[in-house]
This record gives structure tokens, sequence and C-alpha cells, in this order.
């Protein structure tokens, strides 16, 4: 596996992270034709959503003759975020249904994805195919950035325990479906 130098990483794109084997894989934001391709057959109305994906971009994943689409952005409550494989889609009222029978609502990024967004992608890729990402060249240093962020919320989580153990001092705010004393 090749280093990921300064210069390389000012001009990252989605199709630059497979760096070998490119006929074997590759990535890149789907257009709206090939989302199409996924239409909306829902007959149901009040659909439950699981989340909002706001910027929301379609990732296309091809792996040989495999194609596949799946959501990736940022999450109501700020983080990064990657759906599952994408089923079905209605573009317009930006709804998504999902392999794992989830239902989303995708704010449709009109841009590129930034920098960071490259970077969360790899490392998600890295946690779920990491023979497949060593194997096409996939910067491997991304994989420590969702480390790192593992990392702090579970100190986060420490730091709330040691603090109901020692009198409350610590206070955090609340998060939705949380209750702290």
């Amino acid at each position: 596996m090749s280093m990921l130098h300064l210069k390389e990483l000012e001009s990252l794109t989605l199709d630059r992270l497979v760096r070998a084997h490119r006929d074997v894989l590759s990535f890149a934001v789907a257009s709206a034709a090939q989302i199409q391709t996924l239409p909306w057959k829902r007959q149901e109305t009040g659909i439950r959503l699981k989340g909002v994906v706001q910027p929301a971009w379609p990732f296309l994943i091809r792996f040989k003759e495999i194609e596949i689409i799946r959501i990736m952005g940022w999450a109501e409550g700020g983080g990064s975020f990657i759906t599952s494989q994408v089923k079905e889609v209605d573009y317009e009222r930006g709804l998504v249904f999902t392999r794992s029978g989830s239902f989303y609502s995708a704010e449709w990024a009109e841009n590129e994805p930034d920098i960071s967004t490259v970077m969360a992608f790899a490392a998600f890729f890295w946690i779920q195919s990491p023979e497949l990402a060593a194997y096409c060249d996939v910067p491997k240093a991304f994989s420590e950035y969702s480390l790192l962020a593992q990392i702090a919320r579970s100190l986060s989580s420490f730091a709330i325990f040691m603090a109901s153990k020692n009198g409350g001092k610590y206070r955090r705010r609340p998060q939705s479906g949380q209750r702290f004393q």
C-alpha cells in the first residue's frame, strides 16, 4: 500500500480513492439518470423516516460487473453517515428506501463531495471491506479518522459515567431519548 502525500490529499476525489486495480473497483457520484434506474414502487403513506441525510450524495460503487448505490452524507446530528444499498428512490421528493428496510429523506447535494465526506467514505469502506480496500490501494490513513471519532465518543461516555459516580460534577445536555440527572 502506497502512502498518500499531502499534494494528493488537496485534490483527492471519490474517483481517486481507488489507486490500484481500477478495473475491479471504482467509486463515483451517481448521475440522476443512474439513480432513476431505481424507481419508487411504494404506495403507502405516512412513511416513518429513519433519518435525514443532508447534504446527500448518491455514491455509485462498481465491483467487477456489480453496481450498487449508497447514500453518503451528514446526518441530522452532524456525523458522517452512509446508508445500506439503495433499492428505490423518489428523486424529486428526496425519499430513499434501502436494502435494510429503512426510509431516509435525502437533501441532494448539488456539488461534488468535499474532502471530509471523501475521507469518511474511505473510512467506512475500510471498515466494511478491508481486504478489497487493501487490494485496490484505498488510502488507509482514513480508517484512523473513523477510529479517532470512535475514541472521542467512548471518552465522552466514560466521562459521563465517571461523573455519575463522582456526584454529578460533569454535566452534559441530554440528547433525544436520554435523560441525565
